[in-house]
């Protein structure tokens, strides 16, 4: 059996407490003792009952350096309750590397992996876009579709011009989310090409048209 500190071990029963204001001052005591067994306290910390907890663990999580936490948030389990607690500290690391993983969930079958990642990714901002505008290059519809949701959740006005192509895309999904994603950029550049989308063949996209210029309100809209 693995020795531990008598730190870790204290901490760690303190996890084990009926007082939440002692289990989430344990989370930033284990993060100064990064292992396996701390990893394993703080990743089920991030499903704690009391908000404060799970927001101190994912906190405590975010701010480890080590390579191995993101092994650890790469291999949990992606129950609705743990993945919401990773995609929120994934998001708080911001690291090109926690962006990649959670632009790869993007592409997961659960709607619940997707959409936290999605809002996650939003939370990240213009550091997301690159992740992004590679999934908005996906093969599959749907997670072309989610990525365009991401930009436009996440206001990533440098992505402009990749919504602008997503608005040709042969899904109509695809170019309904990239309609409803440069409404909420406000920028004038994607007035010629929600224009044209108002003669796209699809209804869900031409009905999204009017909503997104009136956004953008200017000028060259309203004309």
């Amino acid at each position: 059996m693995k020795h531990l500190d008598t730190n870790i071990q204290q901490l760690l029963t303190a996890r084990e407490s009926h007082d939440p204001e002692v289990r989430k001052v344990s989370m930033w005591g284990l993060a100064a003792h990064p292992c396996e067994e701390t990893f394993e306290a703080l990743l089920d910390g991030v499903r704690d009952i009391d908000a404060e907890v799970r927001e101190a663990a994912s906190d405590a999580l975010a701010e480890i350096t080590t390579p191995e936490v993101l092994t650890v948030l790469k291999e949990a389990p992606r129950d609705t309750v743990t993945w919401t607690g990773v995609a929120r500290t994934l998001a708080k690391m911001a690291t090109p590397e926690a962006v990649a993983m959670l632009g790869e969930a993007l592409h997961d079958s659960s709607s619940d992996v997707w959409t936290t990642a999605s809002l996650a990714l939003a939370d990240v901002g213009g550091a997301a876009a690159p992740a992004l505008e590679k999934a908005l290059r996906h093969e599959a519809p749907s997670v072309r579709a989610r990525a365009a949701m991401a930009l436009g959740r996440a206001r990533i006005c440098e992505a402009i011009g990749a919504l602008i192509t997503a608005t040709k895309d042969l899904d109509a999904s695809v170019r309904m989310e990239a309609v409803v994603a440069m409404a909420a950029l406000h920028d004038d550049r994607a007035v010629p090409a929600l224009v044209e989308a108002l003669n796209d063949p699809e209804e869900c996209v031409r009905q999204s048209v009017p909503v997104a210029l009136g956004e953008i309100a200017s000028e060259s809209a309203i004309a």
